[in-house]
């Protein structure tokens, strides 16, 4: 998973050195200091379609079905974007 902060790093786990817990952290430390206890307080980012559906009627399901897989191949290929710094 990358880091949501710099989109440069991986989140990694590690141990806190003080009491002994685990965290995940930027790969890139020390420059970038990104950190946190649980990967489930990461929430995931919406991605808003860049193509907008159709009002489609029964004889255009065709349609509508290649509409769907052109939205969902434009979200995976977001999903495994690194956004810029």
């Amino acid at each position: 998973m990358f880091c949501p902060q710099c989109h440069d790093g991986e989140l990694v786990k590690r141990r806190n050195k003080k009491n002994g817990q685990t965290f995940y952290g930027c790969s890139t430390y020390p420059a970038c200091k990104f950190a946190v206890a649980s990967l489930d307080r990461l929430k995931p980012t919406v991605v808003e379609p860049a193509v907008s559906m159709p009002s489609v009627a029964e004889s255009n399901q065709g349609e509508l079905i290649a509409a769907i897989r052109e939205l969902t191949d434009a979200i995976r290929a977001l999903a495994t974007t690194k956004e810029p710094t």
